[in-house]
């Protein structure tokens, strides 16, 4: 509040683990979904609120996608969330005509 509204939000986020599927732990299954998908969810709905009742901001996600290779179907996983959250938001949050 000090600083003013934020007028865009950056999420570059993710925690990959470099274990084969049948070998990863829930533990980093969760620990990779939430640091991609639900890191990227929170912060978007948090500021796209605010962005919202202003009129204006701008929400940019980065997400790879080059992780089709051995040891990556969860990253891939949770990347593909995110590409699918931005689409989303881009349909939700526009500005309606």
């Amino acid at each position: 509040a000090q600083l003013g509204p934020i007028d865009v939000l950056v999420n570059n986020v993710g925690p990959y683990v470099d274990t084969p599927f049948l070998d990863l732990p829930l533990a980093d299954f969760d620990e990779i979904m939430a640091g991609n998908v639900r890191a990227t969810f929170l912060l978007s709905q948090a500021v796209g609120r605010a962005m919202r009742e202003r009129g204006s901001g701008r929400i940019i996600n980065i997400a790879a996608t080059d992780y089709r290779h051995r040891s990556h179907a969860v990253y891939g996983l949770a990347k593909s969330g995110v590409i699918y959250l931005t689409e989303a938001l881009a349909l939700e949050l526009a500005p309606s005509t």
